[in-house]
C-alpha cells in the first residue's frame, strides 16, 4: 500500500504519519512491515510497533552506522531480491 503525506497530513518519522496509515488500513502495527532505504523512516515505524525492513542503497544514509541500522530493524538487506523471504520471516 502506498500513501502520500498529503493524505495522511503529516509527513514521516512522525508517529502520527503511520499511525493514520494504520487507522485507514484498519490494521495493528504487529500486522504491519515498512520497507524503507531511510533508517529515518523505519524509525518512525519502529516507534509504533510497525516491523521494519531496512534496504541498503549505495545512494542513502552513508553518514549512519549501518550496524546500528542493522539492529533497530527486523531485517537488513542489501537488495531488494530477497524481500518476500525477510517479509514471510517475520
Amino acid at each position: 500500500m502506498l500513501f502520500s503525506s498529503e493524505l495522511l497530513g503529516c509527513y514521516k518519522p512522525a508517529p502520527e504519519n503511520y499511525n493514520r496509515a494504520l487507522e485507514l488500513l484498519k490494521l495493528r502495527p504487529e500486522e504491519c512491515v515498512l520497507v524503507a532505504a531511510h533508517a529515518y523512516d523505519l524509525r518512525g515505524a519502529k516507534a509504533v510497533g510497525i516491523r521494519t525492513i531496512y534496504v541498503k542503497r549505495w545512494t542513502d544514509d552513508i553518514h549512519e552506522d549501518q550496524e546500528l541500522i542493522r539492529s533497530e530493524n527486523d531485517a537488513y538487506l542489501d537488495d531488494m531480491r530477497e524481500l518476500d523471504i525477510a517479509i514471510l520471516g517475520l
